[in-house]
């Protein structure tokens, strides 16, 4: 190993590597907790690298809940709702678990840890899953201002972690019969719900445009007319309304959207 430095192995109830270097100012230097040799033996390498470049600046200090806060604020292309995702997932489950410790000193252990808190308190799996890997976006991630891009992090120790298995549900779709039927029953009973089932039923609303639809002052009934004799994404053309029950039903739908619009004053 290098004069300048080298490995120190794990010893007793130790059970993680450090290493031990001097920096350009000849300043004895260490870092540990590293998972494996693996890990520290490429931290070595690469720090002597940066010494001799000239290029190597101390670890910060910084810790996780102000990393993560200047994160956010460096994903410039988050927008809406994936960053409103990620800045409450960061919140309710990052930093009271990892807050408090500094980016360079996370370590596998406190990532297996909070994981572990989130499994005791019956977070769904999915959820566990969200937060490690945003984690490891956060630490090592390739685009925006990543830990391991600062300089910050010097591994990914999300690596190995145990997550609890996703739950797969199979989604069965209705049929035709059930369909209709769902049209029929929302039609008698009246209301917003007959054009959003219908809707639904033949475009596939998702759940902003279902919400949407309550602002009976909108002029749906256009917004559909011009969404069906436009191209579709793939070159094609939208035809479910063009003949037969199609075209009935939407006349149909026209009226209750004329139903449902607000007097003019």
């Amino acid at each position: 190993m290098s004069q300048r430095g080298h490995l120190v192995k794990p010893t007793g109830a130790r059970r993680t590597w450090a290493v031990m270097y001097r920096d350009g100012d000849g300043n004895l230097r260490w870092e540990g907790k590293f998972h494996n040799r693996t890990d520290a033996q490429r931290r070595l390498t690469s720090v002597l690298g940066e010494i001799d470049k000239g290029t190597y600046t101390r670890p910060s200090s910084l810790t996780f809940e102000q990393f993560s806060k200047e994160w956010l604020a460096g994903r410039r292309q988050l927008r809406g709702s994936t960053e409103s995702g990620y800045e409450s997932v960061i919140k309710s489950q990052l930093i009271p678990r990892l807050g408090s410790l500094t980016v360079s000193h996370i370590r596998f252990e406190h990532i297996d840890a909070a994981v572990s808190g989130m499994v005791e308190d019956e977070l769904a799996p999915k959820t566990i899953h969200n937060a490690v890997m945003l984690l490891r976006n956060m630490l090592t991630g390739r685009k925006g201002p990543s830990a391991f891009r600062r300089n910050l992090a010097f591994a990914d120790h999300t690596l190995g972690v145990k997550l609890p298995p996703l739950e797969y549900r199979q989604i069965v779709p209705p049929t035709a019969e059930q369909v209709w039927k769902l049209i029929d029953v929302a039609r008698e009973i009246g209301g917003v719900g007959y054009p959003i089932t219908y809707l639904g039923a033949f475009c596939g609303l998702r759940r902003a445009e279902a919400l949407g639809l309550r602002f009976v002052s909108v002029r749906w009934f256009d917004k559909l007319r011009s969404a069906f004799s436009t191209p579709s994404r793939n070159g094609g053309r939208r035809t479910e309304f063009t003949s037969g029950s199609g075209t009935s039903g939407l006349r149909r739908l026209e009226k209750h959207c004329e139903a449902l619009r607000r007097p003019r004053a």
